[in-house]
């Protein structure tokens, strides 16, 4: 069912984009993040397992005692990061967080899709409304936890605009001497043209 713009609805498509638009960046960093400890812990299983291979197949007549204890703390060091990596589960912890990060972006661009309808049509599609509602619910439900150290990018609450006191939308200036920093606009633009920097 559709139904006339309303500043309520609008202003709520616009918290959401922004809740969801952080939840994909934290899930990026996180699957960017376990995909590195991943990469580490398997290159130095396999170069250091490796080197003890070579090293137990040379001979070892005339090597001293420190050697020998050497070779044994590389094969244990070897061991112990395979076993912390299969243990730990860094790559399917990389791929659960990619996988929520698509689905936190499919989201977005629905979300960005019924924001671009009401500004063309000023119509709202309360079905599509609910459906993306409930599809916000799936998918933060779904996701898995965002470790305290990623998980940096919490939302800012949008302020209201100092001309018609209406919520304002984070931008990103398009040209101008401000090209690509972000600033505070107003959601009624071009009705308003209130906006506040972005800190």
């Amino acid at each position: 069912m559709s139904v006339p713009k309303s500043d309520q609805i609008q202003q709520t498509l616009f918290v959401w984009r922004d809740e969801v638009r952080s939840a994909r960046d934290n899930h990026y960093d996180c699957e960017r993040y376990f995909s590195q400890i991943d990469s580490v812990l398997k290159w130095a299983g396999i170069i250091l397992s490796a080197l003890v291979g070579t090293s137990v197949f040379a001979d070892f007549t005339g090597q001293s005692d420190a050697a020998k204890v050497s070779i044994g703390l590389l094969s244990f060091i070897a061991s112990g990061a395979m076993t912390l990596n299969t243990t730990l589960k860094y790559g399917e912890r990389a791929e659960k967080h990619r996988v929520s990060g698509a689905g936190f972006q499919a989201l977005l661009d629905d979300i960005e899709f019924q924001v671009d309808s009401i500004f063309k049509n000023n119509i709202i599609d309360t079905s599509k409304i609910e459906s993306i509602k409930e599809t916000k619910k799936k998918v933060t439900a779904d996701a898995p936890g965002i470790p305290d150290r990623i998980y940096h990018r919490k939302p800012k609450k949008a302020p209201h605009c100092p001309k018609c006191d209406s919520l304002m939308v984070l931008k990103t200036a398009k040209k101008g001497v401000n090209q690509g920093k972000q600033f505070w606009g107003c959601s009624r633009y071009p009705d308003c043209d209130g906006s506040l920097d972005y800190v």
